[in-house]
């Protein structure tokens, strides 16, 4: 595993042994830590996880299953705290012949000499790529104002907002003058 995802936390260990008698289910708590590294994201209740457990015959190990809990994140809009269910479908690969910087979403690198394997940076890893990117309240959220800050899902402030910036005002009028249409017309005859 990369350290870098390693932060600390706890581990979720499957001996290599046990693999090697077949497919490990397993049920339980992701023993995530508060500091999970999702930025303004907040778990509500730590996650669970459902999950499939293979070693292939070239010593790769596959997991499937998902993980499901609850996310407290920042409306990107209104700033409001938003509460979801989060549900996240689990498949990826840790791989011997994968180098930590070679590693991608699904596939992650594996040391084959080790007798156990922690599958929480991994899971922990699928889990913040399934948060939403960009959480919004609800679909329909109008934001704040730019001017006052005002929540404008609560009513509608008196501010003045400029449709454009006036940097722009310049481009503006060379485009919307007859004289650029002439020129245009010229060139195209």
């Amino acid at each position: 595993m990369n350290p870098a995802m390693d932060k600390g936390l706890p581990a979720i260990l499957i001996t290599r042994a046990r693999l090697a008698e077949g497919a490990v289910d397993w049920t339980g708590t992701l023993p995530l830590h508060e500091d999970w590294g999702a930025g303004d994201a907040e778990l509500a209740d730590p996650p669970r996880g459902t999950f499939r457990v293979d070693e292939s015959r070239n010593g790769s190990i596959r997991v499937t299953g998902q993980v499901t809990g609850t996310v407290v994140a920042r409306c990107r809009r209104c700033l409001r705290a938003d509460t979801r269910d989060l549900q996240v479908a689990v498949d990826f690969r840790l791989e011997p012949s994968v180098d930590a910087w070679d590693e991608a979403p699904g596939l992650y690198t594996l040391d084959d000499q080790l007798d156990t394997v922690d599958l929480l940076p991994a899971l922990r890893e699928e889990l913040l790529l399934g948060l939403p990117e960009f959480p919004v309240c609800r679909p329909d959220c109008r934001g704040l104002c730019d001017v006052c800050g005002m929540d404008q899902n609560e009513g509608v402030c008196n501010c003045k907002t400029q449709t454009m910036d006036p940097r722009w005002e310049s481009l503006r009028q060379i485009a919307g003058s007859p004289k650029a249409d002439e020129d245009q017309n010229q060139e195209g005859q």
